[in-house]
């Protein structure tokens, strides 16, 4: 399995901890929890497990994610879900590390408990999310908010297409070209990078395109 090897490369060259999405598609829990032992076993250094059920229905309840936490290795998970309730208990049942998933709710995520954050748009605007994560710490909350919705402000221009190749085209625009997403996930068609551009020139990230030709 790739994960494995790659959870022992990761060993090897001294990194401080590894994560990993759960197997996408209708598995079980059991094969899910299964796929997770494997990987901590393998592992030298610490796993951060997936919460996401959007993409790994097999894990759906409380208990099922303390089951995955119990795996010996497992120092904590990603939350994505929206439901930060669910986080809350997580938290106060004695989960020590928790980052929260989805970008858009980074803000409300810290204030339901969550440790830090991990998403995809730290890539593109990563001072935003230091200074929204600065702001939760210091129990600033309304200027929190107000990050949260600027952040929000890209995150609704770039969910108006195929989400990765664009985080990847802005990228290639802020000189930091990192090639097409993966298949099968598609690039962006001439018209939709096109619009893309306009979006942003006309928000408060045309900065974003500096790099761009």
């Amino acid at each position: 399995m790739e994960s494995i090897e790659l959870a022992r490369h990761a060993s090897r060259i001294g990194v401080q901890a590894i994560s990993s999405l759960p197997p996408l598609g209708p598995y079980s829990f059991e094969e899910v929890r299964a796929y997770y032992e494997a990987i901590a076993s393998a592992s030298e250094v610490p796993v951060i497990v997936y919460y996401y059920p959007a993409i790994s229905p097999g894990v759906r309840t409380l208990e099922e994610i303390e089951r995955l936490l119990e795996i010996p290795g497992v120092i904590g998970l990603k939350f994505t879900d929206f439901d930060l309730y669910k986080l809350s208990i997580l938290k106060r049942h004695g989960c020590r590390l928790v980052f929260n998933g989805h970008d858009e709710v980074l803000a409300a995520g810290l204030l339901m408990g969550a440790d830090g954050g991990i998403g995809s748009f730290y890539n593109l605007i990563p001072e935003l999310f230091v200074e929204l994560f600065r702001l939760a710490r210091q129990g600033q909350w309304e200027q929190a908010r107000q990050v949260q919705q600027r952040i929000n402000e890209l995150v609704e221009i770039c969910l108006r297409f195929p989400l990765i190749p664009a985080i990847k085209t802005i990228l290639g625009w802020t000189g930091i070209p990192c090639g097409e997403a993966l298949r099968p996930r598609r690039s962006l068609t001439v018209e939709e990078t096109q619009q893309l551009r306009a979006m942003l020139r006309a928000s408060s990230f045309a900065f974003l395109l500096d790099g761009a030709a």
